[in-house]
């Protein structure tokens, strides 16, 4: 008997491993071993979090399995957030090294390589801001991301002074338009919730039989989801008009799957599924699907061109490889008229957050390099000089790339 439910424990650990490879949790053992307490460890949401009797292993399992296990003598253990400590919003100054070995000439001022961190309190901060100022000189510097709450960041700049013991910084924009960003954030996470509800609803309503009562039904979808849609966009443009504010300011330069109609998802497309009168003359109640190919569009809009209108329509996030139904209203005479595509500035936009996303990674790679430079024994500051100016080429850059997408995010948007 104990050789059997070893042998189902075995199988089952199996289908667990699995399981975690594709979830968003890494491993319960590597959170173990990377110091975190059995009783914080984290599971992913589709799965039980089970403890030894010693309380010392801890493994994350299906619901289905919690029964065979507890057999073996694991117990349920209930998720526990990990305490976080408070962070007030500062900037702490890591290292100053004088620029002495790249030929400044010997006097009294001096070129100093400035390495600093920037931490935000329990309110992420948005396009930081940073006031640097010395005896001789004074400069502001946007950092190219946000940083989350309760965390910190590293960055560096140069200036000049003749006394380092001059040099401060400080944070200079960062007032109610944070707090702002963040409540519109928590009001479209609560509108992209009904939105998603909605459309499933939809998409039930397609696979009843052709009634009047199943034309009414997708008549009241579709306004619910156009209304819905809408609040959203009204939303995401409030964020693109603060993000643009932000970021736009400052900147120098302007910047195989099936769908639900069986076709193989081989790039991104739209399609009509059905267009049906609605109660008002000359509106349709349309249901399209929208499809990503292999990478997902994050602000999907559509160009709707129709024998009387020429509009957008403005969708939800598309995951790379999948489909999903949605339904508008569409204004037009004759129903065969209706025209649909992915605008151009969707790719625009697309192309844009991956630039963003390539250069975000080189200057995570180029912080790292700075602090191990600065966490030598004797740093070495031609080096040090030479990856403070790779670090502030690449924010710069980052900071011109983010002025542009949200310029055309909010163009898009306010259309």
């Amino acid at each position: 008997m104990k050789l059997l439910l070893v042998v189902i424990l075995s199988a089952a650990f199996g289908t667990l491993l699995l399981e975690e490879a594709r979830g968003d949790a890494i491993h319960p053992l590597v959170q173990v071993h990377m110091g975190i307490p059995p009783n914080e460890v984290v599971c992913n949401e589709d799965l039980v979090k089970l403890v030894d009797s010693e309380k010392t292993r801890v493994i994350c399992v299906k619901e289905s399995s919690v029964d065979i296990f507890a057999r073996g003598g694991w117990e349920r253990l209930p998720d526990s957030e990990p305490s976080v400590t408070e962070i007030k919003d500062i900037i702490k100054t890591i290292s100053i090294t004088k620029a002495e070995s790249i030929g400044v000439k010997k006097s009294s001022t001096s070129i100093y390589n400035y390495i600093f961190e920037v931490c935000a309190g329990s309110v992420t901060l948005v396009a930081p801001e940073i006031l640097i100022k010395t005896d001789l000189d004074t400069k502001t510097i946007t950092l190219s991301q946000d940083i989350p709450a309760n965390s910190c960041r590293m960055s560096s700049a140069t200036v000049t002074a003749i006394n380092s013991s001059s040099i401060t910084a400080s944070l200079t924009n960062q007032d109610d338009i944070v707090s702002k960003i963040a409540s519109i954030n928590d009001k479209i996470t609560s509108l992209n919730q009904q939105l998603e509800a909605e459309k499933e609803t939809l998409a039930s309503i397609l696979l009843e039989q052709n009634t009047d009562e199943k034309k009414a039904k997708i008549g009241e979808s579709t306004t619910k989801i156009t209304s819905l849609r809408q609040a959203i966009n009204d939303l995401r443009d409030d964020i693109a008009r603060y993000n643009l504010v932000l970021y736009g300011q400052k900147s120098k330069t302007d910047l195989p799957k099936t769908s639900f109609t069986g076709s193989e998802i081989s790039g991104n497309h739209v399609k009509i599924i059905s267009a049906l009168p609605s109660k008002t003359k000359g509106v349709w109640d349309v249901v399209l699907e929208v499809c990503a190919g292999r990478e997902s569009i994050s602000d999907p809009i559509i160009k709707v061109t129709t024998d009387t209108v020429d509009t957008t329509l403005k969708l939800t996030k598309i995951a790379s490889n999948s489909c999903y139904k949605t339904g508008t209203k569409v204004e037009a005479n004759s129903s065969s008229s209706i025209s649909l595509k992915f605008s151009d500035v969707t790719f625009e936009i697309a192309r844009l957050q991956g630039l963003i996303k390539d250069m975000e990674a080189k200057l995570a790679t180029k912080r790292g390099e700075l602090a191990d430079l600065t966490n030598t024994v004797n740093p070495d500051p031609k080096k040090i000089h030479k990856v403070t100016n790779e670090v502030i080429s690449l924010r710069e850059d980052i900071v011109r790339a983010k002025s542009s997408l949200y310029q055309n995010i909010y163009n898009a948007y306010k259309n």
